[in-house]
């Protein structure tokens, strides 16, 4: 069974910002698609707070790779 995309949803939504807020309440995430069994989304941030956003971008990869399927 692939993930769905409520599933991506809830695993970016345990997921805080560096400011503290749920990623998917921080308006940086571009549509969640899931298709085939892959999952595609981007965090979408100024290239001045990339550095700061680096942990949040393995922490997401982590989980999302986690959801069975």
């Amino acid at each position: 069974m692939s993930a769905t995309q409520q599933q991506v949803l809830d695993v970016l939504g345990k997921v805080k910002s560096p400011g503290g807020v749920a990623l998917t309440h921080a308006n940086v995430l571009s549509a969640v698609t899931v298709n085939d069994g892959k999952v595609f989304f981007s965090i979408n941030v100024d290239a001045t707070q990339a550095r700061a956003w680096e942990s949040v971008r393995g922490v997401t990869g982590a989980g999302v790779r986690a959801i069975p399927g």
